[in-house]
């Protein structure tokens, strides 16, 4: 696998500069691969959403749904492929439903809002396979989780009573809240 490979020969040119201790490269691993394959997923997200014209409203669901999940945690998929299909179809999703959603009641805002900030009252944080959080972690992702939802909240609703004709990325933050709240559901649990 590509990214793999990356950070294999990354690290292990900084092992040969003794950048870094052998007993360390573990992490440097695991984190050059978390970089690795943000900057492939934005790059690609981004190159989509350029080709399709969702340049602003790429960028309004992918920071959202970001600042949620860093904190709260959610699925995770078996591979970098399938972590990019499946955030590209939930961003895909959230930008068309947004633009249907335009020509019903509004109060299917507030609605999508209150069962995202439910969800993670109820769920958030939750561990990763791959990394799980002890005692102090919990608490302070769970602090930060709702500290983003509650913020990110009072943002669309406020920007929404502000300027009502930007309802549409309105929805798209909202979305973003809703769907990745959902990935913290035991229905995803592994």
């Amino acid at each position: 696998m590509l990214i793999d490979t990356l950070s294999r020969k990354l690290v292990q040119g900084m092992l040969d500069k003794e950048i870094i201790q052998f007993d360390d490269w573990e992490i440097y691993m695991y984190g050059l691969q978390l970089l690795i394959s943000t900057v492939f997923k934005l790059t690609g997200f981004m190159l989509i959403a350029s080709i399709l014209g969702w340049v602003a409203e790429a960028l309004i669901f992918l920071t959202v749904f970001s600042m949620l999940r860093v904190n709260a945690g959610g699925i995770h998929a078996q591979s970098y492929l399938l972590c990019f299909v499946a955030t590209g179809t939930m961003m895909t999703a959230a930008i068309l439903l947004s633009k249907v959603l335009l020509n019903y009641s509004v109060l299917i805002l507030p609605a999508a809002l209150t069962i995202a900030v439910t969800l993670i009252i109820i769920f958030a944080p939750v561990d990763s396979p791959n990394r799980r959080l002890n005692e102090q972690e919990r608490k302070l992702n769970r602090t930060r989780s709702l500290v983003v939802v509650f913020s990110l909240t009072a943002i669309v609703l406020v920007t929404y009573f502000i300027y009502p004709q930007v309802l549409v990325f309105c929805y798209i933050a909202a979305l973003a809240m809703l769907f990745e709240s959902i990935t913290l559901t035991p229905i995803f649990a592994h």
